[in-house]
This record gives structure tokens, C-alpha cells and sequence, in this order.
């Protein structure tokens, strides 16, 4: 049947897809706070199971594990830090009540400084603020994720199961849109590399080399190398362009073209390509600033719209195989893995059950033996 065709095109490409999709992760700003978000919780976990009861700062049994997980959370702050910025330069390009309301409490929470602290707070052997933190942390950022997303509208709930019935994108065509995606996102991790590569005494405001005057000595060695990198990211972004004006044209060709929900793909496709025009332009001059990098958040955004992921688990059958495959894509990268679903530190508030703590036993029966002496 067609269903079965279609399962078993999906079928033959799907490791490559759920490959392709294990990175996106990292590719919208809801996407990313989710996952710093599940990092904090990730390391309440571990703190949760570091036995330091007890145990001196400095002793070398834990002080080891202590500065790893210290060394963890510098190496999280930074990407909190690099997170706030890029969002500072996509909100000045497409301003929004959302992104302005998440950026003000960002400013006042500053939650790079705080992640970074917990590291130190480690280092000095308080793991149950620690965790505390972390906890919070991992709260905090969820939140923010969630504030960046509008609610859906009312008028539009999901339909009832077995009603769907929509045109499909062909497992190809996904599987293409799914390479463009993550290749954007690589393009604009090397941009910001290439960027870091300017000296600070050779940026002008904006970051980028300051022009060349007439009758200046030579260019330095690290700016042929630099407007030679900027070059070719600009090919790779013209070349994503043309195929998604490419895609564009191979979707009107599908059957049931003319239906609302493919016409909103082609749009938001179109809409990217134009983007990465404005970003090949940018790159070309060049310019590595954060400007350029916003541009290529905005295709990301564009070609990836994240779906709105609750914090419980979510109580509900596969969707359809009807489902266009190309509306999957916000929500088929791992949303249970993102969600936070449990909390760390049950010894922390006193729900490990009725069995007392290996480490307060010892203890414990010392003290009822002095007592019982008595």
C-alpha cells in the first residue's frame, strides 16, 4: 500500500536521519536552553552520587572528581555566555516580546556567572548548594526555553486521532532538508571560529578587521588566511541556497502541491534561501561578527521551527504516517531526552526511604553505643 511504501522509504534513510537530527541539539535557541538545561541536571546527578561526606576539601580521594566537575561547569558558562550573546545579536535582527523578556531576566539573572560559581562551590566540598544550584539552574534555563515559544493558538488544537489527513514529503526530500540544517549549523559554528581568529588590536566596532588604508605596510599573514576562510564559508552558503531553492522545486513537483500545509514549507524554504543570500553577502565582505552570525541563526530558525516541548512526559501514540514528514522535524530530535522528567538529589530532601545513608550509619551507631554505655 502507499502507507507501507512510504514507512519503508522512511525506513532505508532512517539512520542517517536520526544521525542528522542527534545535532540538532544544538541548532535553535529552545533547542539549546533545553540542553544546557538537561546538563544542570545532569550534574546534580552526579552530584547527588559524589561521596564527599565528611570528606576535607583537599583530601586527593575526591578532590580529583571535585575539579572535573568544577572544570565541566567553567566549560557550561562559557556556552551560556556564547548562548546569550548570540541571542543579543538575533533579537536586534528580529525583534520580539519574547526574546526581549527572556534577554532582560538573562541580564539580571547572568546565568553564565552563577553556572560558574557552582563550580567553585564544588571545588569547596558544598555539594548539597551545589546541587541546590545546578537544580535551579536546570529550572531556570527550561524556563526560558519555554518563554521563547508562543503559546499555540486555541483555534488550532490537535486533531483527533485517525482525522489527520495532510500531504506527505517525499523520505528524500526530508532527508535533504534534514543535511541543509545541520550543515547551517556547522556554517555558523565556523563563522564564530573564524571570527575569534581577529586580533583585538585589529577589530573594528563591530569586531571584524578594520579596513586597510592606502600606502599601509602589507597585510599580516593571519588576514590573507582569514578573508580566504570567509571566502569559502560564502561558496558553502551560496551552495546551500541553490539547494534549497533546489528542494523548492522538487516539492511544487509532489502531488497535492497546492495544499496549505506544503505551501507553508515552500514558503519557509524560500524565506531561508533568501536569508543565506543576505549571509553569503556578509561573509563575502567579509564580515564573521555576531550580525552575520544572527543572519544564520535566523535560516536555522526559518528551515527548523522548534515544537513546544512540555515538562512532563508526553502521553501520546506515533503520529500518523499521514503527518508530513517535514512538520516532524521540530519535534523528532530527542524532545523525551530534553524534558525534564525527574529530580537528583532525593537523599538532599530526605526521600531515600526508610534505609538511613551508608555514610551517617557509622556514625550513628557510635553514638547509640556511647548512649547505651551510659
Amino acid at each position: 500500500t502507499e502507507q507501507q511504501e512510504l514507512l519503508d522509504a522512511f525506513a532505508k534513510l532512517a539512520s542517517e536521519m536520526n544521525q542528522l537530527l542527534l545535532g540538532f541539539e544544538n541548532s535553535t535557541f529552545v533547542k539549546r536552553l533545553k540542553a544546557a538545561s538537561r546538563k544542570q541536571m545532569d550534574f546534580a546527578v552526579e552530584l547527588n552520587e559524589l561521596d564527599g561526606f565528611g570528606v576535607t576539601p583537599d583530601e586527593a580521594e575526591t578532590a580529583q572528581q571535585r575539579k572535573t566537575l568544577a572544570d565541566r561547569q567553567v566549560a557550561e558558562s562559557e556556552e551560556l555566555s556564547t548562548l546569550q550573546q548570540d541571542m543579543m545579536a538575533y533579537a536586534a535582527r528580529q525583534p520580539s516580546p519574547h526574546y526581549e523578556l527572556v534577554l532582560e531576566e538573562m541580564q539580571n539573572d547572568d546565568p553564565a556567572i552563577r553556572v560558574r560559581y557552582i563550580g567553585s562551590t564544588v571545588q569547596k566540598n558544598d555539594v548539597g548548594q551545589a546541587t541546590i544550584d545546578s537544580e535551579f539552574w536546570a529550572d531556570t534555563l527550561d524556563r526560558y526555553a519555554e518563554q521563547l515559544v508562543p503559546p499555540p493558538p486555541s483555534a488550532h488544537g490537535p486533531p483527533a486521532e485517525g482525522v489527520i489527513d495532510l500531504p506527505n514529503l517525499t523520505p528524500e526530500i526530508v532527508l535533504e532538508v534534514l543535511r541543509v540544517i545541520n550543515r547551517e549549523i556547522e556554517l555558523r559554528e565556523e563563522t564564530r571560529e573564524l571570527h575569534q581568529t581577529v586580533p583585538l588590536a585589529e577589530r573594528d566596532e563591530n569586531g571584524n578587521p578594520k579596513p586597510r588604508k592606502q600606502g599601509e605596510k602589507e597585510e599580516p599573514e593571519w588576514f590573507a588566511d582569514y578573508n580566504k576562510r570567509a571566502a569559502g564559508l560564502s561558496k558553502t552558503q551560496q551552495e546551500l541556497a541553490a539547494t534549497s531553492r533546489n528542494l523548492v522545486e522538487q516539492i511544487k513537483k509532489l502531488p497535492r502541491a497546492d495544499h496549505p500545509k506544503i505551501l507553508g514549507q515552500i514558503a519557509k524554504l524560500t524565506e531561508a534561501a533568501k536569508i543565506m543570500d543576505e549571509v553569503e553577502d556578509l561573509l563575502d565582505k567579509p564580515d564573521t561578527s555576531p550580525t552575520t552570525v544572527a543572519a544564520i541563526q535566523h535560516a536555522i530558525e526559518t528551515l527548523l521551527a522548534a515544537g513546544r516541548l512540555p515538562n512532563a512526559p508526553m502521553i501520546a501514540k506515533v503520529p500518523p504516517s499521514s503527518t508530513p514528514a517535514l512538520m516532524l522535524m521540530g519535534l523528532g530530535d530527542g524532545g523525551s531526552k530534553v524534558s525534564i522528567e525527574k529530580r537528583a538529589p532525593n537523599q538532599a530532601i530526605g526521600k531515600t526511604g526508610r534505609k538511613l545513608p551508608a555514610e551517617f550509619r557509622a556514625g550513628l551507631d557510635v553514638y547509640l553505643n556511647k548512649l547505651e554505655g551510659r
